[in-house]
């Protein structure tokens, strides 16, 4: 995926989700370091997990999970 289309996505967001979107990408990028560092980068499963979670989200916003609760979740389950 391109980084234009992904930038157009965000920027298609409404207003109340950038501080969730923001700290999302943040998440990510230091996961991504953190797992290339270590040497693991996703697998292709993997990958296509976190887009078939990006694609349920963006058909169905509202069904998401509040950030506080991922946050608890990440934390308490991959010690982020």
């Amino acid at each position: 995926m391109e980084k234009a289309i992904v930038i157009n996505k965000i920027n298609q967001m409404p207003d109340n989700l950038m501080g969730i979107v923001s700290e999302f990408l943040d998440k990510l990028v230091q996961g991504y370091e953190l797992g290339f560092k270590q040497g693991n980068e996703l697998s292709e499963a993997e990958k296509q997990e976190i887009l078939k979670a990006l694609a349920e989200y963006e058909a169905q916003p509202e069904t998401g999970v509040k950030w506080g609760n991922l946050k608890a979740e990440l934390t308490t389950n991959h010690a982020l």
